[in-house]
């Protein structure tokens, strides 16, 4: 036809990986087709020889040669993009480290919409299509599941604790590929403050790239924390924080308001405080009125009441009175805590029960089960409905700030209480509020937990049962954010 493309061959070394990698390109060009996204790469054709397979896709930009038949000639990679960079005199700004990213992560999404995991993100794998970074190399790519596999390049995929966690090997990639973008080291060195810069050094930054190159750094630490519930919920959170212009360096709220910090960029720069010395400052200041507080009683004698005090032998029958009675506050205490019991929690035991029924109807269709052909069967929709509806009557995942501020009242009663009847009755509602708080602190977890169950029953059913994609994309969805939507 007069144009160029180029042709990847995979020759046959082990016949099952054969096999799952020509399902997967074939599985892959379906989607690719259909979500038409110009940072997934497009499979053209499809096709297997008796010594292996292969696919033709479309030729990416190139360097070392003019001409791709040219032996010198190499696809351009982000890896080519950063080696070049190094002998530069300067670094990739944060705005290029953004653009290459975000198309990236924007992919990502498209693919885990679609049930897809590509499991091999890292910067071989970003071509480059009319200079826009683009998505490549999925032999690797399998079904949504979390199943812990070794597939995927040392340091770029996902660790056995991550994928323990639940969490995405596609975040771990990208959070991983990020860290190499920015500071152009392999993935093994985040966290060490040695590693933080790119090669050419942290003065090689102007005073606003370092304040961002911290903010990116708290990015990935947040996409790859061991904590599951502090992650990112998916992939379009990850570019939200990723593309956010903060001072803030530890801290990315999706969403924020952006005027405060807008108006700090349009100060002077002679006009800045240098952050070391707001932070010495600040230490000075709670040193002062920590000394203060501490050595001078400034109090009033006649109102200063001590906390926690046994009540005396005088005032015992009053307050014995009033507890009987009901007394106000603890009747306040007690509609906070039920309410809060109702709207953010739900019977687990309960909610365990469905999920391992559910999973247990999907089980018989698995024929790779020792199953008996006459085993009775539930449909697949009326599997589904059953899921959803127990989904659906779970109240929404605490979110950190309600949930700290649910506790905060609850304490702050419980203390007004333990000042009017005594010590041994705010011990009574603070084991309420450690109980809760225990089971609000784990509730994401055990959502993803039992999500599992499901969705690695399904994702096992995904090539022979055409109606568990719904229900495995559900689970998916329910085991990333916690929330049914």
């Amino acid at each position: 036809m007069g144009d160029l493309r180029a042709l990847k061959f995979i020759p046959i070394l082990d016949e099952g990986r054969h096999a799952r990698e020509f399902e997967a390109l074939t599985r892959y060009r379906q989607s690719a087709n259909q979500l038409r996204s110009p940072a997934i790469l497009p499979i053209e054709h499809v096709n297997r020889r008796e010594d292996g397979l292969f696919y033709i896709m479309p030729l990416s930009d190139g360097s070392g040669a003019a001409d791709p038949v040219d032996p010198e000639w190499r696809p351009t990679t982000l890896t080519a993009v950063l080696e070049g960079r190094r002998s530069a005199e300067a670094w990739l700004g944060a705005e290029q480290v953004r653009a290459y990213l975000t198309p990236v992560l924007e992919a990502l999404q498209l693919l885990s919409d679609a049930g897809l995991v590509h499991r091999d993100v890292k910067p071989d794998n970003i071509l480059f299509l009319n200079s826009s970074p683009c998505l490549a190399d999925i032999s690797l790519l399998g079904d949504d599941s979390f199943s812990i596999t070794r597939r995927g390049t040392p340091g770029y995929s996902a660790p056995s604790w991550y994928m323990e966690s639940g969490g995405h090997p596609d975040m771990y990639g990208a959070a991983t590929t990020l860290y190499s973008v920015l500071t152009g080291n392999p993935p093994d060195k985040i966290g060490r403050a040695n590693f933080k810069w790119p090669p050419q050094g942290e003065q090689s930054l102007s005073l606003d790239e370092r304040e961002e190159w911290l903010r990116l750094h708290s990015v990935i630490r947040r996409a790859i924390d061991e904590r599951p519930a502090e992650r990112f919920a998916d992939f379009t959170a990850f570019v939200r924080a990723l593309r956010q212009q903060a001072p803030e360096l530890t801290s990315e709220v999706d969403g924020a308001d952006q005027s405060a910090k807008g108006k700090r960029a349009d100060l002077p720069r002679q006009k800045r405080i240098p952050v070391r010395g707001l932070v010495l400052a600040s230490v000075v200041v709670l040193a002062f009125v920590y000394l203060s507080l501490n050595l001078i009683d400034w109090r009033p004698r006649e109102v200063a009441a001590p906390s926690f005090v046994a009540a005396t032998d005088a005032s015992q029958p009053r307050i014995e009175e009033e507890k009987q009675a009901g007394g106000v506050e603890i009747q306040e205490f007690e509609i906070a805590l039920a309410h809060a019991i109702k709207t953010m929690t739900f019977p687990r035991k309960q909610f365990s029960e469905e999920m391992d029924a559910i999973a247990a109807d999907l089980y018989v269709y698995d024929k790779r089960n020792s199953v008996p052909q006459d085993a009775p069967r539930k449909p697949l929709p009326e599997i589904e409905k059953r899921f959803l509806d127990v989904l659906k009557a779970l109240p929404p995942k605490p979110e950190v700030s309600a949930r700290s501020l649910v506790l905060s009242d609850l304490r702050e009663k419980a203390k007004e209480i333990g000042n009017k009847y005594g010590r041994a009755e705010r011990e009574k509602l603070d084991e309420k509020i450690v109980s809760l708080e225990a089971e609000l602190n784990t509730d994401f977890d055990f959502r993803k937990e039992q999500a599992l169950k499901v969705l690695n029953r399904s994702a096992r059913l995904i090539n022979s049962q055409a109606g568990s994609a719904d229900i495995m994309r559900a689970a998916q969805i329910f085991s990333y954010t916690g929330n049914y939507r």
